[in-house]
C-alpha cells in the first residue's frame, strides 16, 4: 500500500515536471527569438554609426580643396568614370565573418579604403552626383550604406 502511494506520488511529480517543461519550452523559444532580434537591431545600429564615422572622415578629407582634383581623378578608376551604384554595394566576408572586400563598386577607387574602427569597418566612395557614400560594417555581418550630398562643388571655380 505504501509502495502504491509512493509510486502515485512519483507519477504525479513526473507529470508535473513534464507539464512544467511543456509550458516553459515555448517561453524559452520566445525569449531567445527576442534576444536574437535585439542583437540584430544593435548590430545594424552599430553599422550605421560606423558608416556615419566614414562620412565624417570623408568630409574632413575633402576639406583640402588643393588635393581635390587628384582625389577625383583617383576615384574614377581605370575606365575614367565614377560608376558607383550605392544600392549595389555589399561587403564580402570570409569564413570567420571578417570583411575581405566589396561587390558593386565597379572599378572605382575608394576615397578611404576598408578601414578598421572599434566595433567594425568602413569604406567611403565618391559618386558623380556629387555625393559621398559610406559603407559601415558592424558585428553579425550587419552593414549600412549611407549617402550624403556634397555641399561644395567638386571642381574648383
Amino acid at each position: 500500500m505504501a509502495q502504491d502511494r509512493d509510486r502515485r506520488s512519483d507519477q504525479k511529480m513526473g507529470w508535473f515536471l513534464l507539464a512544467l517543461l511543456v509550458l516553459l519550452a515555448p517561453a524559452m523559444v520566445l525569449v531567445s527569438r527576442h534576444e536574437m532580434r535585439s542583437a540584430e537591431v544593435r548590430a545594424q545600429s552599430v553599422a550605421q554609426e560606423i558608416a556615419r564615422a566614414g562620412l565624417r572622415e570623408a568630409r574632413d578629407r575633402l576639406v583640402d580643396r588643393d588635393e581635390l582634383p587628384g582625389t577625383l581623378l583617383a576615384a574614377r578608376g581605370e575606365d575614367g568614370i565614377i560608376g558607383l551604384d550605392p544600392d549595389a554595394l555589399r561587403p564580402v566576408f570570409d569564413a570567420l565573418g571578417q570583411p575581405i572586400g566589396l561587390i558593386g563598386s565597379s572599378d572605382d577607387v575608394p576615397l578611404q579604403p576598408l578601414t578598421h574602427v572599434d566595433g567594425g569597418w568602413y569604406v567611403t566612395f565618391l559618386t558623380d552626383d556629387p555625393a559621398i557614400v559610406s559603407l559601415g560594417i558592424g558585428p553579425l555581418e550587419a552593414f549600412e550604406v549611407l549617402r550624403e550630398p556634397l555641399a561644395v562643388p567638386l571642381v574648383n571655380p
